[in-house]
């Protein structure tokens, strides 16, 4: 049984190491268009134990070396008197720094490497470090929430108020061909995002695209055109307000799982954020309308015929139609007590 020790690694670990594996993270961006291989680093010891260092190195360095090479490059540059472990007096985001291949080269320490803003590849990093990764460290571990099997992930950069998108939601003013296209506000997280294994790694890495903040919805995926083991349909569920006809409409904040704040590297969690929410008034997003189409028309129908219409005109018929009680009912949400009556913007009626 292994476990995880970020402080418990000695200088000297080297003589009861028993194997290395490399874990390839992410990639770094820093300032200035610098960017690094960040790794984690996984030493065995005897009786199935291990501890894992986390360290950077030059993009693509590890790819240069022979197998024996790498075991020089991530483990004998680490450990002994002059170890980097030693150097830096720390064991946990430990700069490697590169190699120069070149023949008769000696090897190449870019962590010392000067930037146009007079400092250090190292400092650059450490700067990094305390700005926006030991916040998150100090705080609870967000890898539970990171379900990328069950659930599906969206992110937004921008600079929307954190309290208002919390409470009223993101205001969405584009459309796909029949519906609110949720991605042309939000950008599903797939492939390079949900392979990392935590959700903070993961939209750090999606990083600043356009605002200082990013918006992140977590919402089921059996919510969303997935079928079940028999392959049968589950429900849908309705994710937009309509404001406007054709015109606007509003995320609503019940899939809004929080925020990632990039100056100060923290994620705020909504206090709105409910999966169990009131889909009366609600219409469908697009994505969803065709993952459905592909597999059943009937609900496609429904969808459609259920699209457009302002929140509080498609309310009023949807309660009184009891549009969404079976719905409700399969999932197990109570809508008696449920409340939207929320304004659009978040004044009660």
């Amino acid at each position: 049984m292994g476990y995880w020790d970020f402080n418990g690694v000695k200088y000297d670990d080297d003589k009861k190491i028993t194997g290395y594996k490399r874990i390839k993270k992410d990639i770094i961006y820093f300032d200035e268009g610098l960017f690094l291989d960040f790794y984690i680093i996984r030493l065995f010891y005897p009786n199935d134990t291990y501890k894992d260092i986390r360290a950077y190195c030059e993009h693509e360095t590890s790819s240069q070396l022979t197998n024996d090479e790498k075991k020089l490059f991530f483990i004998k540059r680490l450990f002994g008197q002059n170890g980097l472990i030693v150097k830096e007096r720390r064991n946990d985001y430990i700069f490697l720094g590169g190699i120069n291949r070149a023949p008769n080269a000696k090897e190449r320490f870019s962590r010392f490497n000067i930037s146009s803003n007079g400092k250090t590849m190292q400092e650059i990093a450490n700067e990094r470090i305390q700005r926006e990764i030991m916040p998150h460290l100090l705080r609870e571990n967000l890898s539970e929430e990171w379900d990328v099997l069950n659930m599906d992930y969206y992110f937004h950069s921008g600079y929307e108020e954190k309290d208002e998108v919390f409470k009223n939601g993101l205001i969405n003013r584009f459309f796909g061909r029949e519906f609110c296209s949720l991605e042309s506000t939000f950008f599903k997280a797939r492939g390079f995002y949900c392979e990392i294994s935590n959700l903070y790694d993961s939209v750090r890495s999606y990083g600043n695209r356009r605002g200082d903040k990013v918006y992140i919805i977590r919402i089921p995926r059996k919510y969303r055109g997935e079928c079940d083991e028999n392959g049968i349909l589950y429900p849908p569920m309705p994710t937009h307000k309509m404001i406007e006809w054709d015109e606007k409409s509003v995320i609503i904040p019940e899939i809004i799982y929080g925020v990632y704040d990039i100056s100060s590297g923290i994620i705020y969690k909504n206090p709105y954020y409910n999966l169990n929410y009131n889909p009366n008034g609600l219409v469908y997003d697009q994505e969803t309308a065709d993952a459905v189409r592909q597999v059943d028309e009937t609900w496609y129908e429904f969808m459609y015929s259920h699209r457009n219409i302002p929140f509080d005109e498609l309310k009023k018929i949807d309660e009184k139609k009891k549009t969404f009680k079976k719905i409700c009912e399969y999932y197990g949400i109570p809508l008696k007590g449920l409340r939207n009556e929320r304004g659009i913007f978040g004044r009660k009626k």
